[in-house]
């Protein structure tokens, strides 16, 4: 999920970071998110604050070029709906681990006819994560 600070600094493309969610709790209000004070120091805060949440990780509209202008985080798939036998994954492309993505790439272009999935994250901030719990949804 992304996460960032309600507010004014909304908007700003450094005020936000990715989490993976480790435990699911029945919380009164229902609308508490808890996490740990490394969690909350990734987004400048020592304790509570209100924040905006956001399931949807993936920027689904831009393509590359805007994506990295906006330093969005995207995820891509090259799969020709024929061959089954191999798929060559880069879950940590561009400034999270650099150049991943684009070997992933040319793994696929030379075995060709395989399929390739990765991601690639465009924001400084993106540097600092620790791996995520990818979720592959199996449709290639």
């Amino acid at each position: 999920m992304r996460i960032g600070p309600a507010g004014p600094r909304q908007e700003s493309q450094d005020q936000f970071a990715l989490y993976t969610a480790g435990e699911v709790r029945r919380e009164r209000p229902p609308t508490i998110v808890r996490m740990t004070a490394e969690g909350r120091e990734r987004l400048g805060a020592s304790g509570e604050f209100d924040a905006i949440v956001d399931s949807q990780l993936t920027d689904l509209i831009h393509d590359d070029g805007e994506a990295e202008k906006f330093g969005e985080f995207v995820e891509r798939l090259t799969d020709d709906g024929v061959h089954t036998a191999m798929v060559v994954i880069a879950p940590h492309g561009d400034l999270i681990e650099e150049y991943a993505d684009h070997q992933a790439e040319r793994v696929a272009a030379e075995l060709q006819g395989i399929s390739c999935w990765r991601c690639k994250g465009w924001n400084p901030r993106w540097r600092s994560l620790r791996p995520l719990a990818y979720h592959f949804d199996g449709h290639t």
